[in-house]
C-alpha cells in the first residue's frame, strides 16, 4: 500500500481476510438492515452479542487509528436507551433514553454499551 498503514486500510484489509463474520445459530430475518451503523471508519466493531444478565444486546467497538473522535452510532432498529459497561458488561455510565449513541473515543480505545431495544 501507498502512504501510511492507517490510510492504506490495512487494518481493515487484515480483518476481512483473518476474522470472517459469521452467524452463529439461527437465520438472518432482515438481510438489508444493520444491527449498528458507526460514524467514524476509524472505529471498528468488535462483538455484538446478548447480554449475559438482561434482555439488551452488547456491543462493543474500539479505535484503530490513533486518534480521539467523535462517533455517532445509530441502528436501523428502534433502539430506546444505552448505557456503557465495562468488558464484563458491569454498568459505568448512567443510562440514557435515546434512540442514537453519542461518544467521544480515545485513540486505540476499546468501548462497551449495553444498548436496549423496542419490544414488537
Amino acid at each position: 500500500h501507498v502512504d501510511t498503514w492507517q490510510k492504506g486500510g490495512t487494518h481493515i484489509e487484515s480483518l476481512s481476510l483473518n476474522e470472517k463474520l459469521y452467524l452463529d445459530k439461527g437465520e438472518v430475518i432482515h438481510p438489508n438492515q444493520s444491527l449498528f451503523h458507526v460514524s467514524s471508519d476509524a472505529v471498528v466493531i468488535d462483538a455484538i452479542k446478548f447480554s449475559e444478565s438482561e434482555d439488551a444486546i452488547i456491543l462493543r467497538l474500539h479505535e484503530y487509528k490513533g486518534f480521539r473522535t467523535h462517533i455517532r452510532i445509530t441502528s436501523d432498529f428502534d433502539m430506546k436507551a444505552y448505557e456503557e459497561v465495562n468488558l464484563i458488561e458491569r454498568k459505568i455510565d448512567d443510562l440514557v433514553h435515546q434512540n442514537e449513541i453519542f461518544t467521544e473515543i480515545k485513540p486505540y480505545e476499546i468501548k462497551t454499551f449495553k444498548v436496549y431495544f423496542k419490544k414488537g
